[in-house]
């Protein structure tokens, strides 16, 4: 049952990021808390409940209760609290994760492969009608090309080279240079694992994004990035111990720049200094220490 709850509550926050309103989330986050509840109560039938890895637990509450701080002191905790709980609600998978089984990480592989082929098949679509730079099912084609690249290595483990075209041709339609710059960091970092000729791919391609970042540097696009990175770190200089919570980014921006057509925007496109300014640097801290950790884990032994 919790394999399951995981898989659909992956596969459906890919499907429905792009129309993330708060009824959206008010759903996921029921049907999150009924499916767990049930699950807990026949746990507590059967005489065994299993407690999550203690480390990856104390590390999910600690960053738990840090944004709900973090929430609760914003300037705008009328938007910062429903995110905190969006923001919850994703983050308990962590502790679940060490809950799962084998057998049920593959269902939860299952379902993020049907998403990714959802997500494929949309943003054909969209192209097809006249969209030049599909967003698929998220927000903006620059979050489209995120999520891209963590779907990759799924059709890469799963073998089905298909997706794997598929993806990458909608990572070409994105025009997202920095996708293609961290695609080709992660083949060149990982040789061993992927061998001589994605190597070279990889190198090809961060040469040719290098080239197109260059060309870029004086386009609009490029300048309203360094205003929102500015912005963010005026942000953090404000509220450096908590930030000004979570989801507060696009509430916070006119008040940190100079407002003129195009300027506006959800996001500091840039998750370091985002998530600084919405939830303060010990939070950032925590956050990439707990990650790195979890990784090194992962990591197979040399």
């Amino acid at each position: 049952m919790l394999a399951a709850l995981a898989g659909v509550q992956v596969a459906a926050g890919l499907l429905s990021r792009g129309a993330w309103d708060l009824w959206a989330q008010s759903a996921v986050i029921l049907v999150i808390l009924a499916v767990f509840s049930a699950w807990l109560v026949s746990a507590f039938l059967r005489g065994r409940v299993p407690l999550p890895a203690p480390r990856v637990l104390a590390w999910a509450s600690a960053l738990a209760a840090l944004s709900l701080a973090s929430a609760r002191l914003s300037p705008v905790a009328a938007y910062a609290l429903p995110a905190w709980a969006a923001f919850a609600a994703g983050l308990w998978l962590f502790p679940a994760a060490t809950l799962i089984s084998a057998e049920g990480r593959e269902r939860v592989e299952k379902s993020v492969h049907f998403a990714a082929w959802a997500l494929v098949l949309l943003a054909v679509h969209q192209r097809l009608n006249g969209q030049t730079r599909p967003p698929s099912a998220l927000h903006n084609p620059n979050a489209f090309a995120g999520a891209l690249l963590l779907l990759l290595p799924v059709a890469a483990r799963r073998g089905d080279w298909i997706l794997g075209a598929g993806l990458l041709v909608c990572l070409w339609w994105t025009r997202s240079v920095g996708a293609w710059l961290g695609l080709s960091a992660a083949l060149m970092l990982h040789r061993r694992a992927v061998g001589p000729v994605a190597f070279w791919s990889g190198a090809v391609a961060g040469f040719a994004g290098l080239v197109a970042a260059y060309a870029k540097l004086h386009s609009p696009e490029v300048l309203h990035r360094w205003e929102w990175w500015a912005a963010a770190w005026r942000m953090t200089a404000s509220a450096p111990w908590l930030g000004l919570g979570p989801g507060a980014f696009a509430y916070a921006l006119p008040a940190h720049v100079v407002s003129r057509p195009g300027l506006n925007s959800l996001y500091a496109h840039q998750h370091f200094l985002e998530t600084a300014a919405e939830r303060g640097w010990p939070y950032l801290a925590l956050w990439l220490g707990g990650l790195g950790a979890l990784l090194r884990r992962a990591a197979p032994a040399r």
